[in-house]
């Protein structure tokens, strides 16, 4: 058994000697240690880190414009809820008017003048120029109702008074409405 294994490695080593001398040998070599085939590993290893590092990096990347554009969005549904809560309070305020409660529509008139300036306050950068004259018209509206709205009740207010501060009142409703309404246009996709 021993023979036929010694003889089967000579015959392949005769072979392997035999084809080698047969080939032309090139007039270059390489002779490559552990250290120098370490040496690749590492520089290999290396080039596969830079590009995960650079992958890592274009996905925080991404994910940070993701957050931003979160933000944006929440930030144009915050500036038009602002505005859609002071048409509910305008048509209170017109109710009132007709019902003739004036310390409360005093009290609500004001309340409208704080929130309208504050929703102005909020996202002046998003309104347009067209709709500053409609929130002009609105901060109009509530100047005039504060000075129209009777003291106490014995100041009475004529008819043609409360029409006019009712209509003053749809005034407010219409501009906070159309300013909401285009805010929230904004989050529509195809306006992105």
């Amino acid at each position: 058994m021993q023979s036929e294994t010694l003889f089967i490695m000579a015959t392949v080593y005769l072979s392997c000697m035999i084809i080698q001398t047969a080939t032309p040998t090139p007039n270059w070599s390489i002779n490559l240690g552990v250290g120098d085939i370490l040496g690749i590993v590492g520089i290999l290893i290396g080039i596969v880190g830079i590009a995960i590092a650079v992958q890592q990096n274009r996905k925080a990347k991404s994910s940070d414009e993701a957050v931003a554009d979160v933000r944006e969005q929440l930030f144009k549904q915050k500036a038009a809820q602002r505005f859609s809560d002071i048409a509910p309070r305008a048509i209170l305020l017109a109710g009132q008017i007709r019902s003739k409660a004036w310390s409360a529509c005093a009290e609500v008139a004001t309340a409208i003048g704080a929130e309208l300036s504050n929703a102005v306050g909020f996202c002046s950068a998003l309104i347009v120029e067209e709709e500053k004259s409609s929130l002009e018209l609105a901060t109009n509206a509530i100047e005039y109702l504060l000075q129209a709205i009777p003291v106490d009740q014995a100041q009475a207010a004529d008819a043609g008074t409360i029409q006019e501060m009712t209509k003053r009142c749809m005034v407010i409703v219409y501009a906070v409405e159309r300013i909401a309404g285009r805010l929230k246009s904004l989050d529509k996709p195809e306006n992105n």
